[in-house]
This record gives C-alpha cells, structure tokens and sequence, in this order.
C-alpha cells in the first residue's frame, strides 16, 4: 500500500499558497505602476492638448491622486513598512542618526545641483507648478497630498518597485540610475536643457534615496526623508496664505 509523507502533505498547500501570494502582488504591482503612469503621465500630457484645459482641473487630479495612490502603496507595500516599525523599536537612536545624516547628506546634495542649476539661470516648470497647487486648494489638503502621501507614492513607485523590486530580476547598479532617472524626468515638464539642468537635484535625491533602501536596514527611512524634504519645502508657501 502506497503512503503518503506527512511533511508532502503539509508543504505543498503552503508553498501553492506562497505562490498564489507572490503572483497576486505581483499583479497589483503591475496594476499599480500602470494606473500611475495613467493618472500622472498621460492624462496630464494628453489633457493638456485639449481645448478644456483647466490648471486647477489638473492640480485636483494631481492632489487625489496623491492620496489615493499614496494610501495603496502603504497597503502594498506593508510588509516594508512593518520592518521599518520594527527598527525603530528596536534601534531607535541609530535609526534617528540614518534620517538625520542622510537627509542633510541628501540638502548637501539638492544645495549643490541647485546652485549650479540656479547660475546658469535654469528654473523649473515643476516648482512653479508646485507653488500654484499650493494657493488653489486648502492648506492642510494640500500639505497631505504634496508633503505626506505625495513622498509615499514617489518611494513606492521609484524606490520600492523600481529597486526594491526589480533588483531581483536586474542588477541593482542598473535599478538605482534608472530608478534615479526616471525620477528627475518625471519633475520635467518640457524637454528642453534648462528643464534637464533644473531637475539636477532631483535626480541627485532619487540616487541618494535608491542606495539607502538597498543599504538601510529600514525601508521607511527614504520615505521618511522624502516626506521631511517636501514639508520643509512646502510649509513657507502654506504659511504665506
């Protein structure tokens, strides 16, 4: 009579099962990557070329959009955020020395390409942009989608999917200056040298952010400097209505 191993039985459901899990999200990452380039890309350049263009009509997509995709990373992507939780607890004072030199590593940085942006007279489209969400809708609205949710959906798209993931199917050299890349191109609104040289310092940050999640213990630290960088650049346009 044939038997059957106790361990067969047991394994087996539980790896079909770690399967099923991993192709589910797999799915919603795919899913999610698509309807982000869908709201933030194409509706924005194909709306623009329409004759009912309004700013304020793609400043409201801009904003919910940050919510609503900002709020699904962190549900995607949760089991990142756990072990960042989890660090903290743990090594909270080391963690709290990573955000600090980082982020002023990360000012060091945005100073620098900045500066040479700003000496060659180069201003970009996406901070006037950013300046006029800013007195369209109220203050604390506009502080949690560009300031809080905004910095979640960028780190979950360029960081968690872009590094994160990919580094398991691509090198992770490959990952980070294409992550950082398409980061700086996604600030540019105008494929002109003054646009590119404008968004020098954003991809200076998207390759700072890229190396801390692959070298940090703690996911959450990039997106929590990320979240700091756009608060203290935010707050003196809010505090001014």
């Amino acid at each position: 009579m044939k038997t059957v191993s106790p361990v067969s039985e047991v394994t087996a459901p539980a790896y079909s099962a770690a399967e099923n899990c991993t192709n589910t999200k797999g799915i919603a990452i795919i899913l999610y990557l698509a309807a982000y380039i869908a709201v933030f890309h194409l509706f924005h350049r194909c709306y623009r070329l329409t004759p009912f263009y309004h700013q304020e009509i793609t400043a409201a997509v801009q904003l919910i959009g940050y919510c609503v995709f900002g709020i699904a990373g962190i549900i995607l992507f949760k089991d990142l955020f756990r072990t960042g939780l989890r660090e903290w607890k743990a090594h909270p004072l080391k963690n709290l020395g990573l955000l600090a030199g980082f982020y002023l590593l990360m000012q060091g940085l945005d100073l620098l390409t900045a500066t040479f942006a700003y000496v060659f007279g180069f201003e970009s489209i996406n901070q006037n942009n950013v300046e006029t969400a800013a007195t369209l809708f109220p203050a604390a609205v506009t502080f949690l989608s560009l300031a809080i949710l905004g910095p979640v959906t960028e780190e979950t798209v360029f960081r968690f999917i872009m590094v994160g993931r990919a580094k398991e199917k691509i090198p992770a050299a490959v990952c980070v200056i294409v992550s950082a890349c398409c980061f700086g191109a996604m600030h540019m609104h105008a494929l002109t040298v003054s646009e590119l040289v404008a968004c020098l310092p954003q991809f200076a940050t998207g390759l700072l952010l890229a190396i801390l999640l692959l070298k940090c213990r703690n996911p959450t630290i990039p997106v929590l400097m990320h979240i700091m960088n756009n608060s203290i650049a935010l707050l003196p346009f809010l505090l001014k209505r």
